[in-house]
């Protein structure tokens, strides 16, 4: 992660704050005669992110090797401003500004999600109210410790027929890592919605997830 607020690492500053735009919006329109029915599917997508940083040095090689050193670890994918708002997703070198033997600006810009910090959370069986801060529908890992079922994080359940995980990148995997899509009985990839969620099961599971903002 590169916290843009802190780029000593690289001998390197930001130098405007980055114009970030809403995430656009992906909403699914069922009955284009009845405005209610634009909020059923409310989703939103990524964002669009720009943003310029300026790299010193005593010559020219130095900030040659500090720029880098940057965008390699700018391939992570992860920037913030604040370690309270991350911004995730595919970042590259969109144009070079200002040049002297000193001194370099590079202009950056992205496609990203912003999300809060990482919620991890432990269920035991039973009925549980969970609140998600983000104010979008926001992907979630689930480790199921056996056979049972889960309500709540898709439109119909999910049934488990033994201990599986669905983790990052929706990847499906049993105990030995292997793939655990035949453990499942799934019609969609769990999601938790904004605000108040009603999520049940009858196994113990953790569920994991980055709220999203817009």
């Amino acid at each position: 992660m590169i916290n843009l607020k802190d780029l000593r690492e690289y001998n390197a500053y930001l130098l405007e704050a980055p114009s970030i735009a809403p995430a656009k919006n992906n909403s699914e329109i069922f009955d284009k005669n009845n405005i209610n029915s634009l909020f059923i599917k409310k989703n939103y997508g990524l964002k669009e992110i720009k943003f310029r940083v300026g790299f010193i040095g005593k010559q020219r090689t130095d900030w040659t090797i500090h720029q880098s050193k940057f965008l390699k670890n700018l391939e992570c994918g992860v920037i913030t401003l604040d370690n309270v708002v991350y911004y995730e997703g595919s970042f590259t070198t969109s144009g070079v500004g200002r040049v002297f033997d000193l001194f370099q600006e590079i202009e950056i810009e992205g496609l990203c999600y912003a999300t809060l910090q990482k919620v991890r959370m432990e269920l035991a069986p039973g009925k549980h109210e969970i609140y998600n801060k983000g104010h979008s529908i926001s992907p979630v890992k689930i480790e199921i410790t056996g056979q049972g079922e889960i309500k709540g994080l898709t439109e119909k359940s999910i049934i488990s027929t033994g201990a599986v995980s669905i983790g990052e990148n929706r990847i499906i995997k049993n105990l030995e890592g292997e793939n655990g899509f035949k453990l499942l009985q799934m019609f969609e990839m769990p999601n938790i919605r904004p605000g108040l969620n009603i999520i049940e099961t009858n196994v113990p599971i953790t569920i994991e997830w980055k709220p999203r903002l817009i």
